[in-house]
């Protein structure tokens, strides 16, 4: 909860303060290790403009 109180002000601070538990609750740990996974597969691609 640090971060969230720490670093930030005005209404990200309350938003992060009012959903800690439930913003925590549906993290998923696993996210980051399926997006490089994906992206080593070629099933992402670059984001192109």
């Amino acid at each position: 909860m640090k971060i969230c109180t720490s670093i930030v002000s005005g209404y990200c601070r309350e938003y992060w303060y009012k959903f800690y538990d439930e913003i925590i609750n549906n993290y998923n740990s696993t996210f980051v290790d399926n997006f490089n996974k994906f992206l080593s597969e070629d099933k992402i691609k670059d984001f192109v403009r």
